[in-house]
């Protein structure tokens, strides 16, 4: 019997690696350069309200307001510039690679405390309703959530350290950079995703 197209299609895409899947860097790549320019754009923002502050005069309105107008506008003009060269130096130091690892591994750290939640709700209702509480299970269980939290930052350590190697390189072309980012960050979501997958089967815990 022929194989369906989708499913013909379906192996094209994982033989040739041609899904999104296989390029996190590249499709998430625009939505980190959005959010530098918008961090930017703010920063710039400030900088010039901090400006047309300083170079402003005080008119006959503030008295009304302000007991001294001199301190508050020195507090809003500093206010301005330091919330300004926040977000400037923090636009500038957003790399798209790091942050897009940053993301997947705060994914795998999101999904391992919601089976962890779950698993002490069920506790609670074996301990309240069923009876079968016992305290060494809870603890086994707390040590586990523990492991897998230092493995998923044991791995993120890893991921990030391959990242900056690859940043850093003065040999490689911008395209040869962007498919070994591909490359690494699918590999840190296929190591992160194994194992909590693990720690979500791990159920023999006596």
């Amino acid at each position: 019997m022929n194989k369906r197209e989708i499913d013909q299609f379906r192996e094209h895409i994982q033989s040739t690696k041609s899904g999104l899947h296989h390029v996190p860097y590249t499709v998430n790549k625009g939505k980190i350069m959005v959010y530098k320019a918008i961090f930017l754009g703010l920063g710039l923002l400030f900088m010039v309200l901090g400006l047309w502050l300083y170079s402003s005069v005080i008119n006959w309105h503030c008295p009304a307001i302000f007991e001294n107008c001199e301190n508050m506008k020195n507090f809003l003009i500093g206010f301005c510039y330091f919330i300004g060269f926040i977000s400037i130096v923090y636009s500038l130091m957003m790399k798209p690679e790091q942050e897009i690892a940053s993301l997947v591994v705060k994914k795998a750290l999101n999904r391992a405390k919601k089976i962890h939640k779950k698993k002490m709700m069920q506790f609670s209702y074996e301990r309240v309703v069923a009876g079968t509480y016992t305290y060494n299970q809870v603890s086994k269980y707390r040590a586990a959530y523990h492991d897998i939290l230092d493995k998923v930052h044991l791995i993120e350590t890893d991921a990030m350290l391959l990242i900056k190697r690859i940043s850093i390189s003065r040999v490689m072309k911008e395209e040869e950079k962007e498919n070994l980012y591909n490359q690494a960050i699918e590999d840190l979501q296929h190591k992160l995703h194994s194992a909590v997958h693990e720690f979500y089967e791990e159920e023999d815990l006596d």
